[in-house]
């Protein structure tokens, strides 16, 4: 049987409980496994978040609390127990030391109700084998010695820089040599969408942990539709990695859904995890809109340009700010206007092109079979079709005109294959091949 450990917590659970004493209650939140209260200091909309969290194995099993701010609002359902509430005086925490598996701990909630009376209700986790652990919420006092943790609180910092560095690192090695479409590694894509995210932080109501699991979510939100690597909550020694692992999971689109609305089931699906994680979307969509490829054709632009306005219109409660700066974007983005020929520089001793007409129906495919093929040929024998640059793969250009420059030879397919000598190639070119061969129209030579 495998041996789960117990789970891993900030060590500052003190400074939890301490930041929501004397909050206004905005609301709570109960859930089967989770608690959420939502209060008021200092001017700012925060969460203090009670998981109940399952451990053990062949040895034994136990439960304990974890806490953290990142706000579930939504993901579970208001509590009506506690609607007459309207401020927590104090919560702490209690404990009986074990000499076995684990310590035996409750939660005492102190709250202050309409009336201006005390009312006060312990928290304990139950460990259930079949479902994992869960929450009972009753009222009363704890009989158990409670901790003191003096005046510990959260870091002042935005967020952790290790948690940074730690993701960054799994990031860099899940995508290895991956490069985007223009040539520039894949690393300089994730990167700019958690700059996003830290640009926003001193606009948004993100407390520490969110912004901890907004990072992570940003760097990783590429790897498992482009990897093929799994994630899980033993994949990187951060906090919350198991909600790092959901959000990336939310963030990644269903390929199996049809095209038409595979989008707007993610955001449906995005709509329910937190706003941190949400936001994520929101920074891919305003990083992707400041570097559009520019193999892209008019009916790519357009349809892109839709899909950042479903994304801003669903998603815009997360971060106003970085909702404001998509807006913005979209209003400057250019649909028309693009030339209407790609250029690709065939790697042969005299200058030589492949001209591919956009407007073409056909465009879009043959493109894709282009890049997959040019792909295939340099893992297979180390050189592809088109000319490597200095600084990324800038093998293709736009053209107002099918004229290649300088007297520059265009290539047809046939002439492609014959000086390529693809007819030898492996299973995979083949594949890419015929899909060229159905899309020749849009060659121009």
């Amino acid at each position: 049987m495998t041996q789960r450990s117990k789970p891993k917590t900030v060590n500052m659970r003190g400074a939890y409980l301490n930041r929501i004493a004397g909050g206004r209650l905005v609301g709570v939140c109960e859930g089967r496994d989770r608690l959420e209260i939502r209060y008021q200091k200092d001017g700012i909309e925060q969460s203090l978040v009670i998981l109940a969290k399952q451990y053990g194995g062949s040895m034994g099993y136990g439960s304990a609390f974890v806490f953290h701010s990142i706000a579930l609002w939504g993901v579970c359902e208001p509590s009506a127990r506690f609607e007459k509430m309207e401020a927590v005086a104090q919560i702490t925490l209690h404990k009986k030391e074990s000499y076995g598996f684990g310590d035996y701990e409750e939660i005492e909630i102190l709250f202050i109700d309409a009336k201006g009376e005390k009312v006060t209700f312990v928290v304990r986790t139950e460990t259930d084998f079949e479902e994992g652990a869960r929450l009972v919420i009753e009222e009363g006092v704890s009989a158990l010695p409670e901790v003191s943790f003096g005046h510990m609180s959260l870091p002042a910092e935005l967020y952790d820089t290790q948690v940074y560095n730690k993701v960054l690192a799994f990031a860099m090695e899940a995508h290895e040599t991956q490069k985007r479409p223009d040539g520039l590694p894949y690393a300089y894509h994730f990167v700019s969408v958690a700059n996003e995210i830290i640009h926003g932080l001193s606009f948004s109501s993100f407390g520490y942990d969110e912004a901890n699991v907004a990072i992570a979510c940003a760097m990783l939100h590429g790897v498992l539709e482009k990897t093929g690597k799994r994630l899980h909550e033993q994949s990187i020694d951060i906090p919350f990695m198991q909600m790092v692992v959901e959000g990336v999971m939310a963030l990644t689109k269903d390929r199996s859904l049809p095209s038409t609305t595979r989008l707007n089931e993610n955001l449906q699906h995005l709509k329910k995890m937190p706003p941190c994680i949400q936001s994520v979307r929101l920074a891919d969509c305003i990083v992707n809109l400041s570097s559009i490829p520019i193999f892209w054709n008019e009916t790519k632009r357009l349809r892109y340009r839709d899909e950042a306005v479903m994304i801003h219109e669903t998603l815009k409660a997360a971060h106003p700010y970085l909702a404001n700066r998509l807006k913005e974007r979209i209003a400057n983005f250019r649909v028309k206007g693009t030339d209407r020929y790609l250029l690709a520089w065939l790697d042969e001793e005299k200058p030589a092109f492949l001209v591919l007409d956009k407007s073409d129906e056909t465009y879009p495919a043959t493109f894709k079979a282009l890049w997959l093929l040019h792909e295939a040929l340099k893992s297979v024998r180390g050189k592809g079709l088109f000319k490597e640059r200095a600084f990324g793969n800038y093998w293709y250009a736009n053209a107002s005109t099918p004229m290649p420059p300088g007297g520059a030879k265009s290539r047809s397919l046939h002439e492609i294959l014959a000086l390529q000598g693809l007819d030898t190639c492996n299973e995979e070119c083949l594949k890419h091949l015929e899909i060229l061969k159905k899309g020749k129209s849009c060659i121009k030579s």
